[in-house]
């Protein structure tokens, strides 16, 4: 249960003011101090949330965010056709970005990007046409990874606005490892700078976070992870859990000056 209750604390007037300044048709919701869904204020969202919505199928005009923590209705949405509806896929990138950005050990710069186009009719699908082709290639986690960095060179020659601007590797890889439990695909755990500095710290030298991600590092970085789980007999996402916590715990013994 460690993993799916590691949550983060997010301004949800701050995101959901973004959104509908950008036209976005996205509604992101979190859980207030009992527990209580709300769109407003300070909220909760954990990784239970952003998970339960990756598995969830429907309208998303209807029910933009999929809320469920008893076991039958995870079971119920666990089953549920797969969708890659343009909405419910750019809800969860959100999601992804406002828990990576609120997230105590993460601390990823809070920044609003749209991630889609208007065509003029209220109709959002350009831009979501590279999340869609990337969630059909979660089986192959490389692939799926490399669609969403060079959306350009796998989809095509893209018309303006096609792109994913400004989607990086940390809010990317955290929409592909929910997709990647949802689907029960390869599981892909995401790729974030104190992880990487934490294992170099542990004699790991593949490469360093000030590189650009490839998807050659990415592999790496995959393939390394999934290792130690085996060796350490658990799941790739408690590792690296463990990995970025344990890095932001020796910042704060540095700055405390008790480190030995």
């Amino acid at each position: 249960m460690a993993l799916y209750e590691d949550a983060a604390t997010v301004d949800l007037d701050w995101w959901n003011l973004k959104l509908w300044e950008h036209r976005v048709p996205v509604t992101l919701l979190g859980r207030g101090p009992d527990g209580e869904i709300v769109d407003t204020g300070i909220a909760e969202i954990s990784r239970l949330d952003i998970f339960t919505h990756a598995r969830f199928n429907g309208d998303v005009d209807e029910s933009p965010f999929f809320w469920a923590r008893e076991s039958a209705a995870m079971e119920l949405a666990r089953n549920a056709e797969r969708s890659n509806d343009a909405g419910h896929l750019l809800t969860l990138l959100y999601l992804c970005a406002a828990w990576s950005s609120g997230h105590p050990h993460r601390r990823n710069r809070r920044v609003f990007h749209r991630y889609s186009e208007d065509s003029g009719d209220g109709y959002f699908a350009e831009v979501p046409s590279a999340l869609a082709a990337s969630a059909s290639f979660i089986e192959d986690r490389d692939l799926a990874f490399a669609v969403l960095q060079h959306p350009d060179t796998w989809l095509g020659r893209l018309e303006d606005g096609q792109n994913v601007p400004g989607l990086g590797p940390v809010v990317s890889t955290h929409f592909l490892a929910a997709l990647s439990i949802a689907r029960r695909a390869p599981r892909v755990v995401p790729v974030e700078p104190a992880a990487i500095n934490m294992l170099i710290r542990c004699g790991w030298h593949e490469f360093d976070a000030s590189e650009s991600l490839t998807t050659r590092n990415f592999s790496v970085f995959q393939e390394t992870i999934h290792d130690w789980a085996k060796e350490a007999r658990t799941a790739p996402e408690l590792v690296e859990m463990w990995l970025v916590k344990s890095w932001h715990e020796l910042g704060s013994l540095d700055r405390r000056g008790v480190r030995g």
